[in-house]
């Protein structure tokens, strides 16, 4: 399992108009691991397009996704070393589609300086911990659970420090049907 990146023809449209609601979004109360301000993206009409294609990526339906949820990080914001999925998800997430399978993160801008995508236990081709640099319509798609909801160590990431402004949207795949409000449905 490696963690890959993959140009995605997300349309214009949908890019543009994340792009747009994105400095509206407002701030989540966060610990001090995470420093960045993020917002459900819960209105279908926003959602609906990129929701059939990270199904279609998959192979996957529409109802085991979370709602995408955009993030802005602004200079000096970052988000420290982590998993996307739980280790204990049945006591954390049954009720909400179990283990975390899939995480997408969309760029949804360039960020010349600071704000990559880091993953400390995976190695690029330079021997150095793979580094994901952010570029608008580029989405880095990656397991952070196996089908049977065991953690992948592997995949811990982190975003470096932001020191240009990044704008992300992500979504995660879960193990069985998530409901509202945190699903699609």
């Amino acid at each position: 399992l490696a963690a890959c990146v993959r140009a995605w023809g997300v349309a214009a449209s949908l890019v543009a108009g994340l792009a747009a609601a994105a400095p509206r979004v407002m701030a989540m109360a966060t610990p001090e691991s995470r420093t960045s301000s993020s917002a459900l993206l819960g209105d279908r009409r926003l959602t609906d397009e990129l929701v059939q294609k990270a199904s279609e990526l998959v192979g996957a339906s529409e109802l085991t996704f979370e709602a995408p949820v955009v993030t802005q990080y602004t200079e000096g914001q970052r988000f420290l070393a982590h998993n996307d999925a739980s280790l204990q998800p049945e006591l954390d997430w049954a009720d909400t589609g179990g283990q975390r399978l899939v995480t997408m993160i969309h760029y949804l801008n360039d960020v010349p300086q600071g704000g990559r995508t880091v993953f400390n236990n995976l190695k690029g081709e330079d021997g150095l911990p793979l580094a994901v640099v952010p570029k608008a319509g580029r989405v880095l798609v990656f397991l952070p659970a196996t089908a049977d909801g065991k953690v992948d160590e592997r995949t811990m990431h982190q975003a470096e420090e932001a020191v240009d402004v990044k704008f992300v949207c992500q979504m995660w795949k879960r193990q069985r049907t998530v409901p509202p409000p945190l699903g699609v449905t």
